[in-house]
This record gives C-alpha cells, sequence and structure tokens, in this order.
C-alpha cells in the first residue's frame, strides 16, 4: 500500500506540471466534432445527416437544432434495440458488443446501456484525468488561513450542534429527496414465482408484470395472488384496478319479454306470498328477496322445477 501511495503522490505532483487547458468551450465542440464524424456512417448520423452537420460554421448550435432530444425509453424503442439485437452502425460504428445492465429505478425494469471499446477508453482516460486533477487542491502554505475561536464560542457551537444537529439532519432528510435517496434501505428483489411458498414480513409488489400484458386473464391473477400473499405486510406501487365483471358482456337471451326498469326489478312493495311459498319463505325478512324467490319460482314450476326451501348465505362486503 506503501508502494501505491507513492505512486499516486507521483502522478498528482506531475499533474501540477502539465498545462491548464482554458478554453473549454473550444475542447467541448472538438469533441462533438470527433463523435459526429465517428458516427457518420452509422443509421443514427444518417438520419440527422452530420455529414452537413460537420460542414456548419457553428456545429454545436446546428446538433441542438437538428438532433432530437431522448430518454431512456425512446431511444431504445427507436435506435438501441436494434444493436441490441445485433444489427451493426446503428448509433456507434460495428457491432456493439456488450451492454451494461442497470439497476432500472426508473421506467423500464432494467435498461440495457450499450458499451463500446471507445466508451470503455473515455472511463480509463477520464479516471487519470481525475486523478492528476488533485493537483489544484494542493494549496501553498501562505494561502491557507487559520481560523482562530475563543473557546466561549467554541463550546456555544458544540452546544447547538449536539441540540439541532439531528433534528436539521431529518428535516433535510425528509425534505430534500436526493437526500433522502442516500439513505434507502435496500431489500432483496425475487420474481413472484420464486417467491411462492415463501414468507416475509413486508414486500412491496408492483400492480403489474410488465406493459402491455393485461390484467383481465386468469394468468394474471394467479400472479397476482401468489405474490401478495408471501407477505404478512403488502404494498402495492402501480396498483391496477380490477373487478370480477371487467371485460363480461351481458345479452338478454329471454324470448317475448316485456321489457322493466332495471332499477324495479327487484323491488317488491306490498308483496303478497301465495299460501305454497309461505312455509319455504318464513325465515326471510327482506320483502325484495322474497318476492324475487317467490316470482323466479313461478317460471321454474312452468319447466318442472319445484321450489323446496331456501337457505341463508353468508355475505361479506369488501370495501
Amino acid at each position: 500500500m506503501a508502494i501505491l501511495g507513492s505512486i499516486l503522490k507521483k502522478a498528482v505532483d506531475l499533474g501540477s506540471k502539465i498545462p491548464k487547458r482554458k478554453n473549454y468551450a473550444s475542447q467541448q465542440e472538438k469533441v462533438l466534432t470527433k463523435l459526429l464524424a465517428k458516427a457518420e456512417h452509422t443509421a443514427f448520423g444518417e438520419h440527422f445527416n452530420f455529414t452537413k452537420l460537420l460542414q456548419e460554421k457553428n456545429p454545436i448550435e446546428q446538433f441542438q437544432t437538428t438532433v432530437s432530444m431522448y430518454d431512456y425509453s425512446s431511444i431504445y424503442k427507436q435506435w438501441w434495440h436494434r444493436a441490441h439485437k445485433g444489427e451493426p452502425y446503428v448509433c456507434w460504428p460495428g457491432n456493439i458488443k456488450y451492454f451494461a445492465l442497470s439497476s432500472g429505478t426508473s421506467e423500464a425494469a432494467s435498461k440495457y446501456i450499450p458499451v463500446t471499446k471507445e466508451l470503455l477508453s473515455a472511463f480509463k482516460k477520464g479516471s487519470v484525468r481525475q486523478l492528476i486533477a488533485q493537483s489544484n487542491y494542493n494549496l501553498p502554505k501562505e494561502k491557507k488561513k487559520k481560523v482562530e475561536t475563543t473557546r466561549n464560542a467554541r463550546n456555544l457551537l458544540s452546544g447547538y450542534y449536539k441540540k439541532y444537529s439531528k433534528r436539521i439532519f431529518f428535516q433535510i432528510k425528509e425534505s430534500d429527496p436526493f437526500v433522502n435517496a442516500v439513505f434507502v434501505k435496500y431489500g432483496w428483489a425475487i420474481t413472484v414465482h420464486k417467491a411462492i411458498g415463501s414468507s416475509y414480513n413486508e414486500i412491496i409488489i408492483k400492480g403489474h408484470r410488465k406493459e402491455n400484458d393485461g390484467i383481465t386473464n386468469d394468468s394474471y391473477f394467479r400472479w397476482l395472488y401468489s405474490g401478495v400473499t408471501a407477505g404478512k405486510i403488502v404494498n402495492i406501487t402501480s396498483p391496477k384496478k380490477i373487478d370480477p365483471f371487467m371485460d363480461c358482456v351481458f345479452e338478454d337471451a329471454c324470448i317475448n319479454v316485456v321489457p322493466l326498469n332495471s332499477k324495479q326489478f327487484l323491488i317488491f312493495e306490498n308483496y303478497e306470498v301465495e299460501i305454497k311459498f309461505v312455509d319455504k319463505v318464513q325465515s326471510l325478512e327482506n320483502k325484495n328477496v322474497i318476492g324475487a324467490i317467490c316470482e323466479i319460482s313461478k317460471l321454474l314450476e312452468q319447466n318442472g322445477y319445484l321450489f323446496e326451501l331456501t337457505k341463508p348465505v353468508l355475505v361479506v362486503q369488501y370495501i
């Protein structure tokens, strides 16, 4: 480790002797021109006419007005998916052999980022430049200033720090989403299929499996049931509204039936029960239920069926 430390120190000292670049705008323009020339004959370059952009006096301004803005989903859908399938010269010359798999914190579950040899080389150069740039923070002694304080001031500062530091910290963590994200406690992420048979104290499950997968098929309901039963406490993100009658189509198959108002069809005010039905519905109290059962029984008798008895049914209402 001592040898490594001496090597790093020499590299930092070397950086202080290298002339600093002052015109950063021109450097950025050179980098853009280099990238445009490299990707000139790709499908992306031909689509946005990189050849013409290279001939402009102000390539940066023309690039900003010509090339569209993309987020990950749009550029992958239009361009990168072709390279991912093996097509060469899509956005960069040659075949893209490697794709970095991101953690998928937004939009897609996981993102495939193209990785080229030039990108890896740029990372290496950037690391060296970061190391050399450390020499910029080595201030000479004459520029360093000593701050003098009294003992009372230090005690006062220490007292305020102990009293308010935690309060300020929690306030920042709750109000700033970026600070809050630093303190996220990560858990295990597994598929519902692998979670079958396991039990967890608390789980987070996405409300749907993937885009355009559908939420009205039996496969989805089996998957959802397996997921929510795996945890004692279940948190659902991106919930989907479902009910038993989604996509159901009701048709009236009756013939020669007089149409009735649907709101009045099962309402029986002052209904008089026929003598043959009195013993069979005496345990019921709801007049509408009694009237509906008796009237349906009359229709069933016309087809040779007899009404025998009623049984109480437990009705559970989900709120």
